[in-house]
């Protein structure tokens, strides 16, 4: 879990969620700003719960 929240990792993953090449949708277009927000909350969720059960 560690190395795939890695700033390199972390970088690249909203890098592609950016470009919209993530989505499961079926959609291509770019992500909001406010989605790429609500992503960069989730992984900062699943972090705080992953350092605790550590």
């Amino acid at each position: 879990m560690a190395s795939l929240l890695a700033p390199e990792a972390t970088s690249i993953f909203l890098d592609l969620a950016a470009r919209g090449l993530i989505r499961g949708d079926g959609k291509t277009e770019s992500e909001s700003d406010a989605q790429i927000r609500a992503r960069i909350r989730a992984m900062e969720i699943v972090a705080e719960h992953t350092l605790r059960r550590a």
